[in-house]
């Protein structure tokens, strides 16, 4: 293998590092982010033993997109985080009470992936959340209010299943990005065909 080379697949491997970013909050109970504090890197459906330290925080710092919802199981949304280049955000909140919390989509988002979220009534995020790492998925059960893409990936979403009828692209050149309902949505000028199906159908390329 040449010098050259092998220095040309360094450099691509540091710049995949370096985009690379794994998603993580902090709670801490003083302000400017100090004192007792706790480290979320997995999605939790029910805080209830975490209620006496969350009680008293009074700032945090995070990395990627995360959502705290009032009730458990992700809903009555309250709280939000969006930090999608990996750089580290901080600071200082009253939080509100939450139940349950949860980032967006896989924990690396250098991960390709598409998550759909069946959404609630105050959040297109809330709710049921199923993630695909695959190349494809097939008939995941609802209509989704809000999508999640990690990895700088691109997907074709279908309206029908078995990958029939209308396709549209999404695709983003960010780790992570996140779009609302797929029903009023609009990419890159042209109005996404109205969903109402359970059967809505996605492939990366």
């Amino acid at each position: 293998m040449s010098k050259m080379l092998l220095r040309f697949l360094l450099v691509v491997a540091c710049l995949h590092i370096c985009r690379s970013f794994v998603q993580e909050i902090t709670f801490y109970t003083r302000p400017g982010s100090i004192w007792e504090a706790k480290t979320f890197t997995s999605k939790e459906p029910d805080l209830t033993l975490y209620q006496p330290l969350l009680a008293d925080v009074t700032s945090y710092c995070a990395r990627g997109f995360w959502r705290g919802f009032h009730w458990p199981n992700y809903h009555n949304f309250k709280f939000r985080t969006t930090a999608y280049d990996g750089n580290l955000f901080c600071e200082n909140v009253t939080l509100p009470t939450m139940m349950s919390l949860r980032y967006l989509g896989p924990l690396d988002v250098s991960t390709p992936s598409f998550s759909v979220y069946g959404g609630t009534y105050e959040s297109n995020w809330g709710g049921e959340e199923k993630t695909f790492t695959g190349l494809r998925a097939n008939d995941f059960g609802f209509p989704p209010k809000g999508i999640t893409i990690t990895g700088g990936s691109s997907w074709t979403v279908f309206s029908n299943n078995n990958y029939t009828g209308t396709a549209t692209c999404y695709n983003s050149s960010l780790l992570i990005y996140k779009r609302k309902s797929l029903k009023m949505d609009y990419v890159s000028g042209a109005r996404v065909p109205n969903v109402t199906g359970h059967g809505m159908l996605f492939m990366r390329y």
